[in-house]
């Protein structure tokens, strides 16, 4: 997975396949011990190969980094045939059978 953000024309790319079709479905704050700054990580699912990625924001010394990570969690969502299948189900990160 590529930790480089992306954007082409204002539109945000999927780190794993370049997919411009990227749709955020959750939101956190962290909060760092060491660090009164937060951390703000949102969670995106791509139309394109299905995956779950988490583009993170973080302050360092008056400086903003911007990256992709892989979910903490290492969720996925699964590939399936049909991605109308998937819907909100996947969206959600309930599980979805390989049907």
């Amino acid at each position: 997975m590529d930790e480089t953000v992306q954007i082409y024309e204002n539109v945000l790319r999927c780190p794993h396949c370049g997919g411009n079709n990227t749709h955020h479905f959750s939101v956190a704050y962290e909060r760092n011990e060491d660090d009164p700054e937060k951390d703000i990580t949102i969670r995106f699912r791509c139309e394109a190969c299905l995956r779950i990625s988490e583009l993170t924001f973080a302050q360092h010394k008056g400086e903003t980094l911007v990256k992709w990570r892989a979910p903490v969690s290492g969720q996925r969502s699964r590939r399936c045939k049909s991605r109308a299948a998937l819907g909100w189900k996947a969206a959600r990160g309930i599980s979805v059978s390989n049907q």
